[in-house]
């Protein structure tokens, strides 16, 4: 590896570090938006001294009101780590041609310097408006989705419980097993039929994935707006052996790894032609350099002192 991939590596590995510390904060945040609203639903309920029809209709209505509530917030923590997701992917990009600007005293200029740091705001657009998924679904509405069906398991606790004649206080109960995620096992043979079994899970998974996917399109993007990348590697996480090889065999990343589709070396693909990394992923795409780091300095230094060369004017059109 020549110095120019080893600074690129060492760049990526710090932004993944910084995107799972932005992940773990934000699946806290989520966490805590969840046992907020739990804790509303189950103050309410526990004002009931009975679950009459008419007490039931307006708890029914405080339901809808706090799932509202719950969705809103949802979404705008949604937006903000998908949107900071991609400024930490973007900043590998930004980091390296300022160690090189600095390293060799280019003076490149601000503006460019300030491009290789910009995110793509149409892939931002896409992870968000559901345009990177076949379905098309965006991310408001798939919480949203979520969040409804959350409201649906509760009115089924209700109505189940009173048709069986339980007393409120045994339904309040039942709500908080449910609302601050219960594992008991006697409560799911009793509600069979609830679509969540972890009130919070379906959101997580949701944005875990919606932040590891902005990632990587950033990181490809990066890849496509680099004039010194050749191709982009499939670099298997240091945990994929005791994650996935050891419990459950190989997969398609070790196929990705180990493969050379493209006559490009062993693990490596065309920028555009990268696979998406599945839910889960902690595989790393990283951007294969040839150059080292002296040439690209000369060559930079050349071009901006007035030398011709093509594929560093299209990159310039670019930015």
């Amino acid at each position: 590896m020549n110095n120019s991939n080893a600074l690129y590596n060492s760049l990526l590995k710090d932004a993944v570090n910084e995107k799972n510390k932005l992940t773990a904060k934000t699946l806290n945040k989520i966490i805590k938006i969840y046992e907020s609203t739990a804790d509303d639903l189950l103050k309410k309920a526990s004002t009931s001294r009975g679950f009459t029809r008419a007490w039931t209709k307006d708890y029914e209505r405080y339901i809808k009101y706090k799932i509202l509530e719950l969705n809103n917030e949802l979404a705008k923590v949604s937006d903000s780590s998908i949107r900071t997701s991609a400024e930490i992917a973007a900043s590998v990009q930004g980091d390296f041609l300022s160690y090189i600007n600095n390293k060799y005293t280019l003076d490149i200029d601000k503006s460019m310097l300030e491009f290789a740091y910009t995110t793509n705001e149409k892939l931002i657009g896409q992870i968000i408006q559901g345009g990177f998924y076949k379905d098309n679904r965006s991310l408001s509405d798939r919480i949203w989705s979520y969040g409804n069906q959350n409201g649906k398991d509760i009115q089924y606790i209700l109505t189940k419980g009173m048709a069986e004649q339980k007393s409120y206080l045994e339904i309040i109960k039942d709500l908080e097993k449910f609302l601050k995620s219960n594992t008991d096992p006697d409560f799911k043979k009793t509600y069979t039929k609830l679509y969540n079994r972890k009130v919070d899970y379906n959101a997580q998974r949701l944005l875990r994935t919606a932040m590891n996917h902005m990632f990587y399109v950033q990181n490809v993007s990066n890849a496509k707006n680099n004039p010194y990348a050749e191709a982009m590697h499939w670099e298997l996480s240091a945990e994929h052996g005791t994650r996935q090889v050891d419990r459950f065999g190989e997969d398609e990343c070790d196929d990705y790894a180990n493969s050379d589709y493209y006559n490009l070396g062993q693990g490596n693909f065309p920028p555009d032609k990268v696979p998406v990394p599945h839910p889960n992923c902690l595989c790393i795409q990283t951007i294969v350099i040839p150059k080292s780091l002296d040439e690209i300095g000369r060559e930079l230094g050349e071009w901006i002192n007035g030398k011709d060369i093509s594929y560093l004017d299209e990159w310039l059109k670019v930015g």
